[in-house]
């Protein structure tokens, strides 16, 4: 009887740890999101502080889940601000850590499909590229974009989450 409830302990220890080891790096950096609203829109906003300097970001919350299984909601955040002529906007991955959001992947990219399977405790996430021509147009078929999908998985050694082999 004591050999089930040892092992639940190591496995709620196991739990927190990993979610400890992303809340370490880098405690100088601050992110929260918030909505503004303005002319009966309403837009997500992140805002970074580190040091003494702040950044804001508007965009949308594009996923929102338990991605690394600690109860609480993390965060795929897109950013309206950063998108460039190819049409790609970033994509930020947040993880909660106590109250505030930590930052753990990201990159350029057309959309967020959908939220896989665990993958070193983390859920993995898979991300949409437009899919381009030699001349780095977006391809369109019957007028709706191709797209290709990105798996990104958790790196426990770097910490953050990164694209695996497409």
């Amino acid at each position: 009887m004591k050999l089930p409830i040892v092992l639940l302990m190591l496995a709620s220890f196991n739990s927190v740890a990993g979610e400890a080891e992303v809340c370490k790096g880098n405690k100088g950096v601050r992110s929260f999101l918030s909505e503004w609203r303005e002319g009966g829109s309403v837009t997500d906003v992140l805002t970074t502080i580190q040091g003494s300097e702040m950044l804001r970001e508007r965009g949308r919350v594009a996923y929102q889940a338990d991605l690394n299984g600690d109860g609480n909601q993390d965060y795929i955040f897109e950013s309206f601000d950063s998108q460039g002529s190819a049409k790609d906007r970033t994509f930020g991955i947040f993880i909660q850590c106590w109250g505030f959001l930590q930052f753990i992947g990201g990159d350029y990219f057309a959309g967020v499909e959908e939220i896989g399977s665990k993958n070193n405790g983390y859920n993995d996430v898979i991300f949409l590229s437009y899919q381009r021509d030699e001349w780095d147009e977006v391809i369109y078929a019957e007028g709706q974009t191709l797209t290709r999908s990105h798996v990104w998985s958790f790196n426990p050694g770097s910490g953050r989450y990164e694209s695996g082999m497409d």
